[in-house]
């Protein structure tokens, strides 16, 4: 099986390196064209509206998501070169449930990362799940590897060659 295009969504929790890493090499093994989808929690508005202090906790945390972005950036960038594989990088305003399965339905496959209470900035389950329901309800798991999970809308073969 080959895949053109591969979805990696990429936010500012602790597995999003490993994550970027097994995305780039699937599409180098398959030379496919990578998009990276930077996504992250972002905290309603409304839910603080009346108290005290929140203007100035919103601007704070708009500027700490928009400074690891472009880290993210660089780093995706320079890892693309480094692979030697085509790719491009969208930053998306929005939470990764309302954002990734737009995006989802577009590519062959898709690498999300899985929920970790320990970690809060990690992928939600809800999140998994719209993303599966975007490709027609069709996911597979792929494989896990180091706790991520590549899905994709057709049954395929794993990383190591095995049958999901």
């Amino acid at each position: 099986m080959s895949y053109k295009s591969i979805l990696v969504h990429l936010d500012t929790s602790a597995r999003a390196h490993p994550r970027l890493e097994m995305a780039l090499q699937l599409a180098h093994r398959f030379h496919a064209r990578l998009t990276g989808l930077f996504s992250t929690y972002v905290p309603p508005r409304h839910a603080f509206a009346v108290m005290a202090g929140t203007a100035e906790y919103y601007a704070e945390h708009a500027r700490q998501r928009h400074e690891k972005a472009a880290a993210l950036e660089r780093l995706f960038h320079a890892e693309l070169t480094r692979a030697k594989v085509d790719g491009q990088w969208i930053a998306a305003d929005g939470y990764a449930n309302d954002v990734v399965p737009p995006y989802a339905r577009l590519a062959d496959l898709i690498v999300l990362g899985q929920s970790d209470p320990t970690d809060p900035e990690s992928l939600r389950r809800r999140t998994v799940r719209r993303a599966h329901r975007a490709v027609g309800g069709t996911a597979r798991a792929a494989g896990t590897v180091r706790g991520h999970v590549a899905r994709t809308g057709q049954a395929h073969t794993d990383r190591v060659g095995r049958q999901p």
